[in-house]
């Protein structure tokens, strides 16, 4: 899918259009983002960068209609906001979820699918910072509907990558989806007659439909929920020391599935066709 951004405040340059037009005239799905800086290309509030957004989205969803109708055509916002006493663009922060969340709500208002920056940072390194910057900016896209997400373990705003914060994010994804997953209400769930058969002051450890559903809770990979004393006897670790560690057994372990081979020689009868027949 073309990427592509809009040059804030309401430009779009040739070689974009001319992006926009070839994955038109392909049928190509496009993701035509908004990213003005609240402050610097965009007004110093939040609604008023939302309004520039807005309007640079729908310019470009117009150009992609009027080049051929019904391109696919997916929108949203990179969240960055202007730190006045640096000079320096930040990736998130409370009003950059704001923005996030609210362009995320525009779109589905014109029905559109959403993409969002989120589950990275501005910390410079896979410390404290990011973890909480990912806990955070993540959980405001969930909670707001994000479709797609990108960036997940990028730190310093996305100039950088930490395969550590990757596997943190990781943890925080699962999180945040279970979070906003409605609680399955049913007679099976409620469990009246368990509470009945335990009573009053009893526990429901070992009750049948405590072996039958307890895995069906979420647990971490990375955090750590185990007591003290094991803690301290497995190195007394912290999340960034255990998150490097699967991202070793990880890089050790993962075999990706290879492609089919029709797959695979289809793809390189396109390579081979414009080979034969590159662009002007």
């Amino acid at each position: 899918m073309p990427y592509l951004n809009s040059v804030s405040p309401l430009l779009f340059n040739p070689e974009t259009l001319q992006k926009l037009f070839v994955a038109a005239d392909r049928g190509m799905p496009v993701c035509c983002q908004a990213a003005p800086q609240v402050g610097a290309t965009g007004p110093v509030t939040v609604a008023g960068t939302l309004v520039v957004a807005a309007a640079e989205t729908l310019a470009g969803l117009v150009l992609a209609e009027l080049r051929r109708p019904g391109t696919p055509f997916v929108s949203g916002t990179v969240p960055f906001v202007m730190d006045m006493r640096y000079g320096t663009v930040t990736a998130g922060g409370p009003d950059g979820v704001r923005f996030l969340m609210a362009m995320g709500q525009l779109c589905r208002r014109w029905g559109l699918p959403s993409v969002g920056m989120t589950f990275g940072g501005d910390s410079k390194d896979a410390d404290e910072q990011a973890a909480a910057e990912v806990a955070w900016y993540g959980l405001g896209a969930v909670l707001a509907g994000i479709d797609m997400i990108f960036d997940a373990g990028c730190i310093e705003g996305g100039l950088l990558f930490s395969p550590e914060l990757l596997v943190i994010a990781d943890e925080f994804v699962g999180a945040s989806r279970r979070l906003v997953r409605p609680l399955e209400v049913s007679e099976e769930t409620i469990a009246l007659d368990v509470i009945r058969a335990v009573g009053p002051g009893n526990v429901f450890l070992g009750e049948a439909h405590t072996l039958k559903h307890f895995r069906e809770l979420w647990s971490p990979r990375v955090l750590s929920w185990e007591g003290r004393q094991p803690w301290e006897e497995a190195g007394s670790k912290t999340l960034r020391e255990r998150a490097r560690e699967r991202v070793f057994h990880v890089w050790e372990t993962h075999r990706p599935e290879p492609l089919a081979e029709d797959v695979v020689e289809a793809m390189r009868a396109v390579i081979e066709r414009r080979r034969a027949n590159p662009p002007s």
